[in-house]
């Protein structure tokens, strides 16, 4: 449950915190003193979509921080899968500045927007004025639907998985096979491919090794005579080793005179090893030299080769032999495609039957809930005085679908009065009837799931009498178990409350403030008066206050027991 929230520079707030208690936690409030701003916050801080319109005028950015107690192992489960640590309690603190940066924390640990509502719609369901008109869609109709049926459901959706990717992978090489109906022409082309490849063969790296040989080709005279040029010196027919040696033989005669001669001898002597080396270095160099046009023509025609090869099969020797690989497991797919084809055939039939089987039990399992949750809702609305009303659920079959949520389609059939028969829900029901019915649905799924605290926005607008009353006592039910915060018009709500807060709006000079406050008996009493629009000093307005709360207390204490 959520135990307290601070909000701070969000819209109309300046700096607020509410602590919100178990059971009926009723906000009420003049029309625009921004009991839907509470909401909106609270809203963020389980992450809805943020914009600057959230920051107060004036401010860089505003907060809002969550505090929950935690008893629900599935967020547990959520809360270990995404490595947070946690005790009993839940801390969640969502930033966002005028720049649009948005900052969410969890524990203290830095989670996205997808990650935080995750966590939180394990805690908290918002029902909002919109949800009235988003239960009207049959695909919000079936997740109502499912949600009834609880992990059941949620275990056959998980056996579809493995069975609906294998389908829709079969479909598709089916497919992708079935394209290639000229199996022959396209045999053709591949072999002529595959061939001109192999023809060539191709090596790695010998592009490089040939333009480095061309390279040389083309400056052949001038590495000829480079070559040339250095093997005459080296030779000794300029002194070149020659001078090394005859200076190495005047050193020889030195070395009695001391070790620095020695030095100078072995130093000599290397070189010449060296320079010897080397001679027969460029002089292998030298007669190896071929720069023949004979030789020029088969570099440059081989060059060819390889770059046509490279236009049309790629651009690098990886692409082509990636092609050449490509096309040989085409050849043998079109060569074996009977055999293929007849082997996805079968691999389809047998899909189809194990889907057709997973299917049908999600039906079944949908259709055994429908009855029981139709039943359990028709009851609440009972209770909240529509004793002719009708719920029942239609189901129709989706054919050739893959879709891992089955392939029902349902739809509400609702009737209000006696002898009407039911028709689509979003072609009949009004706006008292939707939100009681809003009310028993969500009454019936409360005790299904794990979720502690539910927020109704307004929920009883548009109800009065003892219609009114009926869903406060209902609300009273629910809040045995629940948490629930609720922002209310009705005085006998606030009677109904365990908790009421007062949202009121109060000015300075220059700004605008919208702040909330718990009511003593006292706050509580005078709030009624002025719900039902009574004068605080009316002693017969504080009497009738005194005996709605005395009223909604018996209630309370009634059912209780």
């Amino acid at each position: 449950m959520i135990q307290k929230i601070s909000i701070k520079n969000f819209a109309l707030i300046d700096n607020t915190e509410i602590e919100f208690n178990n059971g009926l936690n009723v906000l009420s409030g003049e029309t625009g003193s921004g009991k839907s701003i509470i909401i909106d916050a609270i809203n963020f801080a389980l992450g809805a979509k943020a914009d600057k319109s959230c920051i107060r005028f004036g401010s860089q950015e505003c907060l809002v921080t969550v505090n929950f107690s935690v008893d629900n192992d599935e967020v547990k489960h959520v809360l270990n899968d995404f490595d947070i640590e946690f005790d009993d309690e839940l801390i969640v603190k969502r930033k966002f500045t005028v720049d649009g940066k948005s900052s969410i924390k969890v524990n203290g640990e830095t989670v996205t927007g997808g990650m935080l509502k995750k966590i939180t719609s394990c805690l908290v369901d918002v029902h909002g004025q919109s949800e009235h008109y988003s239960l009207l869609d049959k695909e919000n109709q079936l997740s109502v639907l499912d949600k009834y049926c609880g992990q059941e459901l949620s275990d056959l959706k998980q056996r579809l998985v493995c069975p609906v990717t294998q389908m829709k992978k079969t479909l598709s090489e089916l497919k992708r096979l079935s394209a290639n109906s000229d199996g022959e022409r396209r045999l053709d082309i591949l072999k002529y491919q595959i061939e001109e490849i192999e023809k060539v063969d191709m090596r790695n790296g010998e592009e490089e090794n040939l333009l480095e040989e061309r390279k040389i080709i083309v400056n052949a005279e001038k590495i000829a005579d480079s070559l040339g040029e250095a093997y005459s010196l080296l030779s000794g027919e300029d002194k070149g080793v020659d001078a090394i040696v005859s200076a190495g033989r005047r050193i020889l005669q030195l070395l009695s005179f001391g070790d620095k001669y020695s030095q100078i001898y072995d130093g000599l002597e290397n070189a010449i090893s060296i320079l010897n080396e080397q001679t027969y270095a460029v002089k292998d160099l030298l007669d190896g030299l071929d720069y023949s046009e004979q030789k020029a023509d088969e570099i440059e025609k081989r060059l060819d080769e390889i770059r046509d090869l490279k236009r049309k099969y790629g651009g690098s020797y990886e692409a082509v032999q990636e092609f050449l690989k490509s096309a040989q497991r085409e050849v043998e797919e079109i060569v074996n495609s009977a055999e293929i084809v007849e082997k996805l055939n079968s691999d389809k039939i047998k899909l189809e039957k194990e889907l057709n089987e997973i299917y049908a039990e999600i039906t079944n399992c949908r259709k055994k809930y429908a009855l029981k949750f139709c039943k359990s809702v028709t009851e609440s609305l009972k209770t909240l005085a529509m004793q002719s009303a009708t719920f029942e659920i239609n189901f129709t079959e989706k054919q050739d679908s893959l879709s891992l949520n089955g392939r029902d389609e349902i739809e509400f059939m609702f009737s209000a009065n006696k002898g009407e028969p039911l028709k689509n829900m979003a072609k009949t029901i009004s706006g008292g009837e939707m939100s009681r019915f809003m009310l028993a649905l969500k009454s019936e799924i409360s005790a299904m799931n794990g979720i502690s605290t539910y927020i109704f926005d307004e929920i009883d607008a548009g109800i009065s009498g003892q219609v009114a009353l009926t869903m406060a006592k209902k609300f009273a039910e629910i809040a045995l178990h629940k948490q629930i915060i609720a922002i209310s018009h009705l005085a006998i709500m606030t009677a109904m409350s365990d908790t009421s807060f007062l949202i009121y709006k109060f000015e300075n000079e220059t700004k605008t403030y919208s702040t909330i406050k718990a009511l003593d008996y006292n706050g509580k009493i005078n709030e009624i008066i002025r719900l039902v629009g009574g004068q605080n000093d009316s002693e017969i307005a504080k009497t009738h206050a005194e005996n709605m709360i005395k009223q909604a207390t018996d209630y309370k204490n009634s059912i209780k027991k």
